[in-house]
């Protein structure tokens, strides 16, 4: 799911989301098929159905470390949001924890 969401937001490169689109249900394949005894989980099939997995991982860790999310696409969530960005939700009262509440940020 979250491939998805990176997919469709453009947060990251679509190389990177598409790793984990695919990924995601070639691992899912592997699991069932080890569940029903196909093959052991530590083996060439398990490894290699793995793989896409690892290199979204690893690739989405590098990218956002080292270049973080798309400053376009930020903006353009942000922008299409409707909701204010300093803290006060649309609805006009302020979040606990805003400037505007004086109160301690939970959590």
């Amino acid at each position: 799911m979250m491939s998805f969401v990176l997919y469709r937001s453009r947060l990251v490169p679509r190389f990177v989301s598409v790793l984990g689109l695919v990924g995601g249900p070639l691992i899912l394949g592997s699991g069932v098929l080890v569940l029903f005894g196909v093959y052991e989980q530590i083996s060439g099939w398990g490894t290699l159905l793995a793989l896409p997995v690892f290199c979204y991982e690893m690739t989405l860790a590098g990218w956002l470390i080292a270049k973080g999310f798309s400053p376009a696409a930020l903006a353009s969530l942000s922008a299409g949001s409707g909701a204010p960005a300093s803290g006060t939700p649309a609805s006009g009262t302020p979040a606990i924890g805003s400037p505007a509440t004086g109160a301690p940020a939970i959590g």
